[in-house]
């Protein structure tokens, strides 16, 4: 069974909704308010856990965690990777992979 994840511990009509999925693994993000679902695919079954949003730049109204090697995006979409404050690496639907440098340590 996959684990849910509901950032004010009980379902509601506006805050994301983070499971893990098994076939292919990874995990899934649904967004009730856009209605979108979206997917992150990994090597192996991962766990997710609840994590701060303190260290996000903007507001940001929940969030989770979990370890990976790597992560295949099945949608090509624009994503930032976040270290703290600072953006670590950015990839954009066209492909490109660009790296930032960063003062914190990862």
């Amino acid at each position: 069974m996959a684990d849910s994840i509901f950032p004010s511990g009980e379902e509601t009509s506006s805050v994301p909704v983070f499971n893990t999925i098994s076939n292919p693994s990874g995990a899934e993000v649904y967004d009730p308010i856009e209605k979108v679902r979206f997917e992150l695919h990994t090597p192996e079954p991962v766990s997710i856990h609840p994590a701060s949003t303190d260290e996000f730049p903007f507001p940001m109204d929940s969030a989770v965690r979990f370890s990976t090697t790597r992560i295949r995006l099945p949608k090509r979409v624009e994503v930032n990777f976040w270290s703290g404050k600072n953006i670590v690496e950015h990839f954009s639907p066209d492909g490109v992979l660009s790296r930032y440098l960063i003062e914190n340590t990862i």
